[in-house]
């Protein structure tokens, strides 16, 4: 057993590497620790994704396509202090210390054992905070900050109130902010609150939401269902 499923909220990891086949191997075996793993194989899109979304830690390649792995670190630290383990398959004692000194928090090589990876992010995460905020008592996604504690909203820094069932169906897109849900998923969410639900209600809802927040903050996905957008000018 991982000695923080303590936590109310799974770690949102993001994971910058070009190999197909890692990835995807750390991505599986990640989420089934209960981690969420958002994915991409350039350092651009890496940054281009601290910008937008919550991370509490990333895992970094340093053998990246146009920009190295060194590079995105450095741009990460000139932002903020966000954990960082660099995987690489350099091994000499110069790569680490470069690492290090470029504000990488830990060094794993390639090939390396899938334990000491979820090891090492722990011991990360908890260097990174105080033991009392290891449990997450909030949410966030783009503008939006929802406080689960005081049950408090906050839309672009300033406080907005929302229904029950408005709360509901933020906090279930929220909490998975890169699944598609469909109609059905979010009624099953509103029949907690309420259990006459009408063949409209989510549609109504979601109606709410985006009036109180932005167009795009939920987008409809034809036929399929509704989730999270990324891009609210568009």
């Amino acid at each position: 057993m991982s000695d923080m499923n303590t936590l109310h909220q799974p770690l949102n990891i993001l994971l910058i590497e070009d190999d197909f086949l890692i990835a995807q191997s750390v991505q599986q075996l990640l989420e089934l620790e209960n981690m969420k793993v958002h994915w991409v194989n350039n350092g651009m899109d890496g940054l281009n994704h601290l910008q937008h979304f919550g991370v509490d830690l990333v895992l970094l390649d340093i053998g990246l396509p146009s920009m190295n792995g060194f590079e995105v670190l450095r741009k990460i630290r000139q932002r903020n202090q966000l954990p960082v383990i660099v995987i690489s398959a350099r091994d000499q004692i110069r790569d680490r210390l470069d690492i290090l000194q470029n504000g990488g928090d830990d060094y794993l090589v390639k090939p390396f054992d899938f334990d000491e990876l979820i090891a090492r992010i722990y011991a990360v995460i908890r260097r990174s905070r105080p033991e009392h905020q290891l449990i997450s008592e909030s949410l966030s996604y783009l503008d939006l900050r929802m406080d689960l504690s005081t049950h408090q909203a906050y839309w672009k820094m300033e406080m907005v109130d929302f229904s029950k069932k408005e709360w509901l169906l933020l906090e279930s897109f929220l909490s998975t902010p890169y699944k598609i849900f469909s109609k059905s998923e979010l009624e099953e969410k509103l029949y907690q609150e309420d259990d006459d639900i009408q063949s409209n209600t989510v549609e109504v809802y979601i109606h709410k939401l985006r009036q109180k927040l932005d167009k795009h903050f939920i987008k409809t996905i034809r036929g399929i269902g509704y989730k999270l957008g990324d891009d609210l000018s568009q």
